[in-house]
């Protein structure tokens, strides 16, 4: 699925989230299948923010198993898959991988226009991180904008407004034609993406990820100026939005760019701050502090 913004802190505590995954076990064989589905991938959703990752793939498989229809058993199981990716098991991840192709193209018909684009998403990530296919993401993900303007703002089955879907979405098309160097579409599309994203409450971790795609798009413009003014509008909205380590990795960026449009004062002080909370913060940010 295409997750929900990162937040700063995790929506449950460690200890809080054992508790509720033994409450819902309990309760999930008393359920329809469809509503038992719809809660295991809610709460994988929940388990994976909270740092629980074995949690998360354990609800995400069994979302999969009682899933009610193909499209929510596709989303489960492409989701598995992409947690093993991200554990560098790209073996077992692209058995799912490939059985999910066979289900999408039997499906493909009656499927929601969101299950798609998760679809073309996920699969994505795959061709890039297991199959040395970068090249082929770009076109792959061509179908992926139309797909996503069918996407209604209002729709309630959703578990994030359709607006900041989209605009995620979108973004990874953009980051696609980036790294293809196609410059000009990249940055019509996440445009684009920043219009559906919005400026409301819920809409500052997305938008910070879109500026953060507007500043690779144009470094690789040569534009300094605009580089640095994406980063520093990404260093704005990011503090309580993104991760405490994010948000500082984004600030000594900033630095770099003011130092690279030949400025001095903002720089030092961006870097003077940025010491100081990594070093206030450090039992937060962890052993990847060093990275700041």
């Amino acid at each position: 699925m295409i997750r929900r913004p990162p937040r700063s802190t995790p929506l449950y505590s460690s200890a809080a989230s054992d508790v509720y995954k033994r409450q819902e076990l309990a309760r999930r064989d008393q359920m329809s299948d469809a509503a038992a589905g719809t809660l295991l991938q809610t709460l994988g959703g929940y388990l994976s923010e909270a740092g629980d990752p074995d949690g998360a793939m354990a609800m995400m498989r069994q979302a999969g198993v009682r899933a009610a229809t193909p499209g929510a058993r596709i989303t489960s199981q492409m989701a598995v898959g992409n947690m093993l990716i991200g554990r560098g098991k790209c073996d077992e991840a692209m058995k799912i991988v490939h059985a999910m192709e066979v289900e999408v193209e039997r499906h493909k018909a009656k499927l929601p226009p969101v299950t798609f684009a998760t679809y073309l998403t996920l699969r994505s990530n795959s061709m890039d991180t297991c199959e040395n296919r970068r090249n082929d993401v770009v076109n792959f993900l061509a179908p992926l904008p139309g797909i996503l303007r069918q996407v209604k703002d209002d729709d309630k089955t959703l578990e994030m407004r359709g607006g900041l879907l989209k605009a995620l979405g979108m973004n990874t098309y953009a980051v696609a034609l980036y790294s293809a160097q196609r410059y000009d579409e990249a940055i019509q599309i996440v445009n684009e993406a920043m219009g559906y994203a919005g400026t409301g409450p819920d809409s500052p971790g997305v938008r910070v990820a879109l500026y953060r795609t507007i500043h690779y798009i144009e470094q690789g413009r040569e534009r300094k100026q605009e580089t640095a003014d994406a980063i520093g509008e990404a260093v704005r909205l990011a503090k309580g939005y993104t991760s405490t380590f994010e948000y500082l990795r984004l600030k000594v960026m900033w630095a770099q760019k003011l130092g690279i449009l030949g400025e001095k004062e903002r720089p030092a002080a961006l870097a003077r701050e940025t010491i100081a909370e990594t070093r206030a913060r450090a039992e937060e940010i962890g052993p990847f502090r060093w990275m700041i």
